[in-house]
């Protein structure tokens, strides 16, 4: 992943990887989509200078989804948070 610096007091952040859905349970239609988490879990990778939050590279933060920006450069995508909209940083997996 390439570097990149975030600015305005954002956050760049990426996916925690999720674990695989249990595969028992009911028989839905294909075109069933499941609805979608208000929030999600990320791992910081990098901050603004200018954050004031108390966050460092690999904590891990929940962020409302739909707050999460979606920048692409160069066919890479990176994803970059307003401070102010993390909800909560938690320690341990």
């Amino acid at each position: 992943m390439k570097v990149i610096t975030p600015k305005n007091r954002h956050l760049q952040i990426e996916e925690l990887a999720t674990a695989p859905d249990d595969q028992k349970g009911f028989v839905l239609p294909e075109n069933y989509q499941a609805p979608k988490k208000e929030y999600d879990y990320y791992r910081v990778v990098g901050r603004a200078d200018d954050c004031t939050i108390n966050l460092e590279s690999g904590d891990m933060i929940a962020v409302e989804r739909h707050m999460v920006k979606n920048l692409k450069l160069h066919e890479q995508n990176y994803l970059l948070v307003l401070e102010n909209y993390v909800l909560a940083s938690f320690e341990g997996e």
